[in-house]
This record gives C-alpha cells, structure tokens and sequence, in this order.
C-alpha cells in the first residue's frame, strides 16, 4: 500500500511547500546573482576599466573587500524582500531567528565569494557566464533547491550534506 504523507524536519510542524519553495529559489535567486557580480569584474577587465581601477588610491585588498561587502548587503537586501513576500505566503521560520540571520549572512557572503572566485579564474566573460550557470544549477538542484532533498535516495542525501546550498534550503 502506497500512502502519501507530508513531511517536516520538525516534530508537530506540519510540511510547507511554500517554505521549500522560498528557501530554494532565494538559494537560486543569490547565487546567480553571484555570477553578474564576477561577469562584471571580467567585463571590466576586457573593456579596459579594470586599468582604470587600479590606478585608483586604494589597495587590490580594499577593492576586493569593498567589492564583497556591497555584494553581500545587494544580497541581504535581495534575501530580505524575498522573505518578507514569503511571510504573506505562510511561511514561518523555525528555530532561531539569530540563526537564521547568521545562515542569511554566510549565503549572501558565499555568494559574493563565489562571484570573485569566477573572475579571477575565468578567462572571458562569456565562457565563465556559461560554466558558472551551469556550477550554480548543480550545485542548488544537489543541494535540494528544486526538490526537497528528503525524497532524493540515501547515497544522495548524504553527498549533498557537504554543499552549502543543502544547507541554506534546509
């Protein structure tokens, strides 16, 4: 006999598919917008800008730490409008808010990291866009982000616990 049954991690909390839903597409949401924040140091640097940039008073450090800090609060600020429409949907957050404000930083700093780490290793814009997507989609269809990552077989679901973004849905 075959029954269906809703699901949750937490005891006496009924399954939300608004909840996954919300948690995986901010996932997606973040960290594509992770790849523009890369493309467009690459673009700088094939347009002649980044020449520009480096003449500019202030260290590669200083750069790079600004360029991180305004791609988080971009984040933040994209995470944070998507969980106030989520509350109009019903979705709750369980656990600790302190918590779920630290998970919301470290995904939002992941993905500003995630941006640098492609532009200084990829070589056009063009050709890193297309490899980073494709790392991205990986990365959050692995981490649960499209389906809940319980239905997934077990060899699966313990493979994906080393990836960030199984735990930013979770």
């Amino acid at each position: 006999t075959v029954a269906t049954t809703k699901m949750s991690t937490a005891q006496n909390v009924p399954y939300n598919g608004y909840a996954h839903s919300f948690a995986g597409m901010t996932t997606q949401f973040i960290l594509l917008a992770g790849i523009d924040a890369g493309i467009l140091l690459l673009m700088a640097r094939e347009r002649g800008i980044w020449q520009r940039l480096c003449s500019a008073p202030l260290s590669k450090a200083e750069f790079l730490l600004a360029r991180t800090i305004a791609t988080t609060l971009i984040s933040l600020f994209q995470f944070t409008l998507i969980y106030t429409a989520a509350i109009a949907f019903g979705v709750r957050i369980g656990g600790s808010m302190l918590g779920f404000a630290a998970l919301a930083v470290t995904l939002c700093l992941l993905n500003a990291t995630f941006g640098l780490m492609l532009a200084s290793i990829g070589g056009s814009a063009a050709a890193t866009r297309g490899i980073a997507v494709l790392v991205t989609l990986v990365l959050v269809m692995a981490g649960g982000a499209w389906v809940p990552s319980f239905v997934f077989p077990k060899w699966p679901q313990q493979a994906s616990l080393v990836l960030p973004t199984r735990w930013a849905v979770d």
